[in-house]
């Protein structure tokens, strides 16, 4: 054959290659199309291909997970049996990146011919069976958004020079297969996603309905079945409307309308409350959640509806409930304030008297002709009133807890003197019961602390009273001690004691414990006021006790010493100080008796005083006598306190300002405010300490005073001699030495009890030291003693 003839030749193959190659192309887009699953079209792929070339062998490989690439089982091959040793060393090969014909096509990512697979060095099948039947071969990947998902493999069993435009149109049917993968893969997923959706929408607690942009319901679940009385045949390709109350249609149409036209839906995305309609013709209240999806230009609504009746019917109760609370609630507003109006009065009403009485026992010790008992007798006096103004408190105070107004007020007092007269106030009481009466406080309690004594004496009064009142026979102790500013306190008794189940109930205001009420005494606020002061101080209030065995009520609270325990006790005033202008004042009150006391304290230091009955006459005086200092009782007839300090303060000019110092019986805190806010300076409450108001009209007016000189210390009681006390049986020194040591102070009063049947003399001196707390001073005396004395 001339070289003409072999070019010809070559050409008219080349031409035959290239309409096959377009015929080709053609039909395995069509079967790409047709196919439902990717191995569908792979296999129609492989055969047409093997047609259209003539080549007898066609296989498929896959990527597994590991990355390499083995047989998918697609082949198609002309003869079975002659290609078997080809198709049993293939199934068996995995191919990673590189290796083998399927490798080196996975790696490059585009089309591989070899034109005798048997001179290859990189056909390891050549290799592995010996005769495989086959020469020339060419792979083409399917690529899958740029990754080799598959690789087809073509087998000649004669060599074949490579043909470049044909491996380009293989490198496009790679292409259409990677679509049909894609596609399959959307497919899969779409099922699997209405799958899961129809799975979890019909076992779902609240209805589930979906609708066409027409509004024809495409999918509805088995609650919506239950909640509408539909079944899932019956409403499906039905409207919407079959669920929609008739008066609310034509706004659902509007709705559908005004989203058809691309307007902005209102109800996507949020949740909104509708009306439902039952198939019945029950109306009932839903709640909406609506979404939408599409499906090619498909418009589709999900709307999630749950039935709300309950919560509505719910609602409504509360609202029922949130008016009744409101009356209660302004019930207890007006409760309160009828509460703060009768304690405001009881304050007054109560305070009042106690001032004139408490103020009159202050005047009479000023006169230092007084004897000795009969000092000692108003002190007495002066203590038990301001134990009554105490309980007076008590249903004031437990209202100032209740509203945080309660605060401490520290300051030096005199620790070992607030113990002493907590034991005269109950000695009485306790021995017309027959009880003994101990009150003891360790050697190193300081003389003088810092500290809130007003709520300390209150709180030991609470515990003492009640440990009096509630024993019958036995004892009383109330023990004191203290350790790097710290002091305990504990109150002990031998009386009815207290069930556990009573302990916590016994702490709760106007609540009292069984003994309580048996007793008919008491308020019920002693212990609830008493825990809530010790903790306002700073500690915790525990109890013990058992019925029949007695009480122990503990505390412990900051208590530091007084740095100058000696500057501590202020000196009482007895005049002016030299060059101390005599200030005027105005007194100003409606009750006489008042009136009368702080006009004779303020005169017997050397003021000049004027009186007033009410806020008119006060207002009168101040014009025409020009004071400058009034004392404003708030409380009067025809004209208060309040309207008659603003009319002071409405007329004096800006050169004069007088002091005003409020007068009033109420312990309320917005008294406090209302008071400072209409103009007084001060407040001061009645009952009130002469010295507070020489504090006041110090700080306030700039007076100056004269004080009477630093009483000496009080000498010690005489202590017996050594031979007084060698005079008594070893037996019963050692015996007091020994409750001396340990501290008990019952068992002390016993022994000078004892030792008063022999000697009185002796025990008058011994009971003077116990109750001096010298007990340090009478152990030291007893152990030096003589050993000899018998």
């Amino acid at each position: 054959m001339s070289q003409e003839d072999s070019d010809a030749a070559a050409l008219a193959e080349e031409l035959v290659w290239e309409r096959r190659s377009r015929e080709l192309l053609q039909t395995i887009a069509l079967a790409a199309a047709e196919s439902l699953t990717w191995r569908e079209a792979a296999q129609r792929a492989v055969r047409e291909i093997c047609v259209s070339t003539g080549w007898p062998v066609g296989h498929v490989f896959a990527r597994d997970d590991d990355g390499a690439l083995s047989s998918a089982g697609v082949w198609h091959l002309d003869d079975e049996e002659r290609f078997r040793t080809l198709r049993e060393v293939s199934e068996r090969e995995r191919f990673p990146l590189s290796r083998g014909l399927p490798g080196r096509v996975m790696a490059s990512g585009r089309p591989l011919w070899i034109r005798d697979v048997t001179r290859d060095e990189n056909f390891p099948r050549a290799q592995l069976a010996g005769d495989l039947g086959v020469h020339a071969a060419f792979g083409f990947p399917v690529l899958v958004r740029g990754e080799v998902y598959a690789v087809l493999e073509f087998f000649s069993p004669v060599i074949a020079e490579p043909r470049a435009p044909f491996l380009d149109v293989m490198a496009t049917v790679g292409s259409q297969l990677g679509r049909v993968v894609e596609r399959t893969r959307a497919d899969e997923a779409l099922r699997s996603s209405e799958l899961r959706f129809r799975s979890v929408a019909q076992t779902a607690n609240d209805a589930i309905i979906s609708a066409n942009a027409a509004g024809e319901i495409v999918f509805w679940n088995r609650r919506a079945a239950i909640m509408f009385g539909y079944d899932e045949e019956e409403s499906l390709g039905r409207s919407l409307t079959l669920i929609i109350p008739e008066r609310l249609r034509a706004r659902h149409a509007a709705g559908l309308a005004r989203m058809a036209a691309g307007g902005e839906p209102r109800v996507i995305g949020r949740t909104t409350e509708l009306i439902g309609l039952r198939r019945d013709g029950s109306e009932f209240p839903l709640e909406l959640t609506l979404a939408t999806w599409t499906i090619g230009d498909a418009v589709y609504y999900t709307g999630i509806l749950r039935d709300i009746t309950e919560r509505k019917e719910a609602e409504e109760r509360l609202r029922s409930v949130a008016a009744r609370l409101k009356e209660s609630e302004q019930a207890a507003v007006q409760a309160s304030r009828a509460k703060s109006i009768f304690l405001a009065n009881m304050s007054h009403e109560l305070r009042t008297p106690l001032n004139a009485i408490l103020g009159f026992v202050q005047l009479l010790l000023r006169d230092r002709a007084l004897a000795a008992s009969q000092r000692e007798s108003l002190d007495v006096i002066m203590r038990s009133g301001e134990h009554l103004l105490g309980l007076i408190n008590d249903i004031l105070t437990l209202s100032k807890v209740e509203a945080g107004e309660a605060t401490l007020q520290p300051s030096p007092f005199d620790a070992r003197r607030l113990l002493g007269g907590l034991r005269d106030l109950f000695q009485m009481r306790a021995e017309a019961r027959g009880l003994e009466l101990a009150v003891a406080a360790s050697p190193a309690f300081p003389a003088w602390v810092v500290g809130d004594e007003g709520k300390l004496r209150q709180v030991l009064i609470n515990l003492v009273g009640n440990a009096v009142k509630f024993t019958e026979r036995g004892s009383v102790r109330v023990l004191a001690a203290w350790s790097a500013g710290r002091a305990s306190f504990a109150v002990e008794d031998t009386g009815v004691g207290i069930a556990p189940d009573e302990i916590a109930r016994a702490f709760a205001p106007f609540v009292q414990t069984r003994a309580g009420e048996r007793a008919h005494e008491g308020t019920g606020l002693g212990l609830a006021i008493s825990r809530d002061f010790v903790r306002l101080m700073g500690g915790e209030l525990h109890v013990e006790s058992a019925p029949g065995q007695g009480t122990r009520f503990a505390f412990s609270i900051p208590l530091p010493a007084a740095r100058q325990a000696a500057e501590a006790a202020a000196r009482r005033v007895v005049g002016l100080a030299p060059g101390q202008r005599a200030l005027r004042v105005l007194v100003v009150d409606n009750d006489v008796d008042n009136r009368r006391l702080l006009a004779r304290l303020l005169e017997s230091v050397g003021f000049p005083v004027r009186e007033a009955g009410d806020g008119r006459a006060a207002v009168a005086a101040w014009r025409e006598w020009a004071p400058d200092v009034v004392w404003m009782d708030m409380r009067m007839p025809v004209m208060n306190g309040y309207e008659a300090t603003r009319a002071i303060r409405a007329a004096e000019g800006e050169a004069r300002r007088t002091v005003i110092i409020a007068l009033t019986a109420s312990a309320f805190e917005h008294d406090r405010d209302a008071i400072l806010a209409g103009g007084c300076d001060e407040i001061l409450l009645k009952p009130f300490r002469e010295d507070s108001i020489f504090d006041l009209l110090a700080r306030l007016a700039g007076a100056r005073f004269s004080h009477e000189e630093a009483a000496a210390p009080a000498a010690p009681p005489p202590a017996p001699s050594l031979d007084r006390l060698a005079s008594l049986p070893r037996e019963w020194r050692t015996e007091l030495a020994r409750a001396l040591a340990e501290g008990d102070d019952l068992h002390t009063q016993r022994m000078v009890e004892r030792i008063g049947g022999v000697d009185a003399a002796l025990a008058g001196e011994l009971g003077r030291m116990v109750k001096a707390f010298q007990l340090d001073e009478l152990l030291g005396l007893l152990e030096r003693v003589p050993p000899v004395a018998s």
